[in-house]
């Protein structure tokens, strides 16, 4: 809602969450891949965990955005 005001547009709020969302992506695909190579291969299902920890830190972003605001 405040953000609807700061830019008087909801494109604006769309923006500031692609945003979260670009700045977050490419550390989590390289780790990802990274541990796909390296990673024995007993060991690789779990870098199925990347994907579920990048979401959880993506809404957690917002919600403490949320909070302060």
């Amino acid at each position: 809602m405040v953000l609807y005001r700061l830019w008087g547009r909801e494109e604006g709020c769309k923006a500031l969450i692609k945003k979260r969302y670009w700045i977050l992506m490419p550390p989590f695909l390289i780790i990802g891949i990274v541990l796909m190579k390296l990673s024995p291969q007993h060991l690789r299902p779990y870098v199925l965990l990347i994907p579920i920890v990048f979401w959880i830190v993506y809404y957690l972003w917002g919600y403490i955005e949320k909070k302060r605001k």
